[in-house]
């Protein structure tokens, strides 16, 4: 086993998630839904604050049977997320081609390859309709500042179903009155706020 494993054990968020490390056979709490990740080369393991923080408001607002769509999804964590909180359906794209292989596998790994239509792509192709959805319920983008507003300009609001959610993560608390800024720009406004640490 390589030793950086050692280090990387299952963590309990929320209320009802568990991430566990792919070669990790034992559940120590199976009450607790299991997404199984192994982490590869892409963001998203579940050991940032910014993830941890997106699950949590995910437990909040993923609710049975909507519709979800990850922008910059990274390992596939939050899609894989979505559809064990009973999300019938999720999109998960990313520009990065590791990002989107090891969204796959991790996918696969949770036997949920029929629920996540995974792509090589970002907002602009979802918005052309080059995916089987246009819109979800939640839309959640966990990248950075400066990557979030850039998605604004490019159509990441029209992601959002009418009452429906955008989660963003990867925000710094500084960074807190510019993001609400430019959500208000394009018709967001803020009804929820976790933090953790300076995220």
């Amino acid at each position: 086993m390589a030793a950086w494993k050692k280090y990387y054990q299952p963590i309990a968020i929320g209320k009802h998630l568990l991430i566990l490390p792919a070669w990790i056979e034992e559940r120590s709490n199976p009450s607790r839904l299991a997404i199984r990740i192994d982490p590869g080369m892409a963001f998203g393991t579940g050991t940032h604050p910014s993830t941890q923080l997106s699950l949590e408001l995910m437990e909040k607002y993923v609710q049975p049977g909507i519709d979800i769509i990850d922008v910059g999804c990274g390992s596939g964590i939050l899609a894989i997320a979505g559809i064990l909180l009973g999300a019938r359906h999720a999109i998960a794209v990313d520009i990065s081609e590791e990002a989107v292989q090891s969204a796959r596998d991790n996918i696969a790994l949770n036997g949920l390859q029929t629920y996540i239509e995974v792509g090589l792509a970002s907002v602009p192709e979802i918005v052309q309709g080059q995916f089987s959805l246009k819109q979800g319920q939640v839309v959640i983008a966990n990248i950075l500042l400066k990557v979030i507003e850039e998605l604004f300009d490019v159509g990441l609001g029209a992601l959002v179903c009418a009452h429906g959610f955008l989660l963003l993560s990867g925000i710094l608390n500084e960074q807190i009155s510019e993001i609400t800024e430019k959500a208000a720009e394009k018709g967001f406004h803020i009804c929820d706020r976790l933090s953790q640490g300076d995220w």
